[in-house]
C-alpha cells in the first residue's frame, strides 16, 4: 500500500461467441469501475483529494502493476500549458501591439519624468550641500528639468531660485550658465531677484556666495539695470548682501558724490557717474542747502555739464527740484542772467510746469527777471504762453513783476511788461500796502519812471473812454 495512490480494478472479461460459417470470434470487453466501455475514459482528478489516503495496489493480470497518482498538482501544471496554447491560438495584431507599446512607453516616460522632477527639486530645496553632480546627471537624462518650476503663475519658482535661496554656489553657477534668464532687458533677472529678496530673511555666507555666483554670470548691462531697479531696496539690505553687490558695482554711491564732482567742475567724472546704476539717485540728491547737481552746474555756468545732466532720463525730475528757499533751476538761471540756459530749459517739455514754480516768497521766474533787470530773459518768459499768465500773478506781498521793475527803476523792463495785453491790469494792481506800480516807483525815488507810468495810465484810460463812447 502506497500512501497517496489509488488502485484500478481489473477489467472483467466477458466472452461472446458468434457462429458464422463455423467461425468463432471471442471479444473481450473490459469494464471500468463497473461500466462497460471500449476504451477507458480520460483521467479526471477528484474535486477533493485527501492529503493522505491509504490505498492498495493490485497487479493487473498478464501485465505490470499500474500506479496512478491522483494529486491537485496535475491540474495546476496544466494551466500554464493551456494558457500558452490559448495565446498561440489567438491571432496576433501588429498594429495594436505597436500602439500598446507606445502607450506603455509614454506611461513609463511620464512616471520617470515625475520621479526625476521630484528628486530634482528635492535636491535643490534641501539645506546644506551642493549636489551639482547629481543635478547634471538628471538634466543630462531629462533636459526638460532645466525649465521646470514648482507652482504656477506668480508662485512659480525655478531651480535657480532654490539654488540661490538655499545657498548652493556651484549649482547657482551651473544653472545660471545653462538655464539662467536669457533676456538682455533684465526683466527676467528682476523678477527672479524680487522673489529671492522677498524669500531670504537672515542672509548667511552661503546664500551670499550663491548670489555672488549668479551675478558673475550676468552681463554688466544687466547688472546696471538691476542696480537701478533695486536702488532703494539695496540701501536697506544686510551688510553681507551689500558686500556682494559692491563687488559687482551694484551698491549705491554716496548721495553727495555727484554734487562734489560738479563743484570741482570735473566734467569727465560727471560722465562716468551718469553711467553708474545709482545715477538717478545721485541726480536727485541735494546738498545741505537743498541744491541738486543741475542747480549747481547752472550757478557755476557750466554749459557742457548742464547739457550732460539734461540728457539723462531723469531730466524732467531734475528741473523740478527746489532748494530750501524754493529756488528752481529756471529761477537760478534767471537770477544769474544765464540766457543760454533759460532758452534750453524753456525748450524742455516740462517748461510750463517750471514756469509755475515759485520760491518761498511766491516769486516766479518772471518776477526775478523784472527785479534783476534781465530784459532779454523777461522777453523769453513773456513770449511763452504760460509766461503771459505770470504777468498778473502776485507774490505773498501782493506784488507783481511790474511793481518789482518799478522798484528797480528799470524803464525798459516796465515798457516790456506794459506792452502786453494785460499791461493796464498790471498798472492798476495794488500790493498789500495798497500801492500800485507808479506809487512804488515814487517811493523808491524813481520819479521820472513814475511820471512815465502815470502818463501811460491816462493814455490807456482815454482810449478806454473813447472806445466806450464809440460803442
Amino acid at each position: 500500500v502506497i500512501p497517496g495512490l489509488t488502485r484500478l480494478r481489473a477489467p472483467v472479461v466477458m466472452t461472446t461467441t458468434n457462429t458464422t460459417h463455423t467461425t468463432t470470434t471471442t471479444t473481450v470487453t473490459p469494464t471500468y469501475r463497473g461500466q462497460t466501455t471500449t476504451t477507458p475514459p480520460p483521467f479526471q482528478a477528484p474535486k477533493k483529494v485527501a492529503k493522505f489516503k491509504r490505498t492498495e495496489t493490485v497487479a493487473m493480470p498478464h501485465s505490470e502493476p499500474v500506479v496512478v497518482v491522483k494529486s491537485s498538482t496535475r491540474q495546476t501544471q496544466k494551466q500554464p500549458e493551456q494558457k500558452q496554447q490559448k495565446q498561440q491560438e489567438q491571432p496576433t495584431n501588429p498594429t495594436s501591439t505597436s500602439a500598446n507599446g507606445k502607450v506603455n512607453a509614454v506611461k513609463r516616460k511620464t512616471i520617470t519624468d515625475a520621479s526625476d522632477k521630484e528628486e530634482w527639486f528635492a535636491l535643490l530645496m534641501q539645506e546644506g550641500g551642493d549636489p551639482v553632480r547629481r543635478l547634471k546627471t538628471l538634466a543630462k537624462n531629462n533636459k526638460s528639468l532645466l525649465t521646470q518650476t514648482t507652482g504656477k503663475g506668480k508662485s512659480a519658482r525655478s531651480a535657480l531660485f532654490y539654488a540661490i535661496t538655499t545657498g548652493k554656489p556651484e549649482a547657482a553657477t551651473w544653472l545660471a550658465q545653462t538655464a539662467g534668464p536669457g533676456k538682455s532687458d533684465a526683466s527676467e533677472d528682476i523678477a527672479l531677484l524680487e522673489m529671492v529678496f522677498a524669500q531670504i530673511g537672515m542672509v548667511d555666507e552661503q546664500v551670499a556666495a550663491a548670489l555672488d555666483a549668479y551675478l558673475k554670470q550676468r552681463s554688466t548691462a544687466v547688472k546696471v539695470k538691476l542696480a537701478a531697479h533695486f536702488h532703494e531696496q539695496i540701501n536697506s539690505m544686510a551688510s553681507v548682501l551689500l558686500a556682494v553687490l559692491k563687488r559687482h558695482d551694484m551698491a549705491p554711491l554716496a548721495a553727495d558724490t555727484l554734487i562734489e564732482v560738479v563743484k570741482n567742475r570735473d566734467i569727465e567724472q560727471v560722465r562716468k557717474l551718469l553711467l553708474d546704476p545709482s545715477a538717478n539717485a545721485l541726480l536727485m540728491a541735494k546738498d545741505k542747502d537743498g541744491w541738486n547737481a543741475l542747480m549747481l552746474a547752472i550757478s557755476l555756468r557750466q554749459p557742457e555739464m548742464v547739457k550732460l545732466l539734461l540728457k539723462h532720463d531723469s531730466a524732467s525730475k531734475q528741473v523740478m527740484v527746489q532748494n530750501k528757499n524754493g529756488l528752481s533751476p529756471l529761477i537760478v538761471a534767471t537770477m544769474t542772467a544765464y540766457n543760454e540756459m533759460v532758452t534750453q530749459l524753456l525748450a524742455h517739455p516740462s517748461a510750463p510746469a517750471q514756469l509755475q514754480l515759485k520760491d518761498s516768497r511766491g516769486d516766479h521766474a518772471l518776477i526775478w527777471a523784472a527785479f534783476k533787470g534781465h530784459t532779454s530773459i523777461a522777453m523769453q518768459l513773456c513770449e511763452h504762453p504760460v509766461g503771459k499768465v505770470l504777468l498778473t500773478q502776485q507774490n505773498i506781498e501782493g506784488r507783481n513783476a511790474l511793481m518789482h521793475a518799478a522798484q528797480s527803476g528799470n524803464q525798459n523792463m516796465v515798457d516790456l511788461l506794459l506792452g502786453n495785453p494785460s499791461g493796464f491790469q498790471q498798472l492798476i494792481a495794488r500790493d498789500r500796502e495798497n500801492r500800485n506800480a507808479p506809487m512804488i516807483a515814487t517811493f523808491y525815488g524813481h520819479h521820472e519812471l513814475a511820471d512815465h507810468m502815470t502818463k501811460i495810465w491816462y493814455q490807456t484810460m482815454s482810449l478806454i473812454r473813447a472806445g466806450i463812447q464809440n460803442d
